[in-house]
């Protein structure tokens, strides 16, 4: 059997309205609706950009560097950490160009594991245990 709702609750259901939503708020805080900054912006900062490469020297050995660094960066972005840090730390180990061991270091810096991160994991690992202690102790 379907009840029906009480006269209150239909009244109380009838005055709910949906207000629009405002448009949200870019990083320059103004409004200008769904449209993404970056695309407007070609100059505004993406964290996965790397400057680009200085040309004043192009030896063979390192355009080959270059190249690879760039399909480092591209499985870096693509997010195959895997490959991008065993790629990485060949590039920083037997680089001849200065700059393609630089970027391979700093992208293997922001692979690194947070410190904090292992810090609060340890900390609820210790918590989990000594619960676990007293719960069957």
């Amino acid at each position: 059997m379907i009840r029906k709702p009480k006269p209150e609750i239909k009244r109380f259901m009838a005055k709910r309205r949906k207000k629009p939503r405002p448009a949200p708020k870019t990083p320059d805080k103004s409004r200008r609706g769904s449209e993404s900054p970056d695309r407007d912006n070609p100059d505004s900062e993406d964290p996965l950009a790397l400057p680009a490469w200085d040309r004043s020297s192009s030896s063979p050995e390192e355009a080959d560097e270059r190249a690879r660094f760039d399909q480092t960066w591209e499985a870096f972005r693509r997010g195959d950490f895997r490959r991008c840090r065993a790629e990485a730390l060949v590039l920083a180990e037997d680089a001849t160009s200065g700059e393609v061991r630089r970027r391979a270091l700093d992208l293997l810096d922001r692979m690194r594991v947070d410190p904090l991160a292992l810090g609060m994991a340890a900390v609820a690992l210790a918590l989990l245990l000594m619960a676990v202690t007293w719960t069957f102790a």
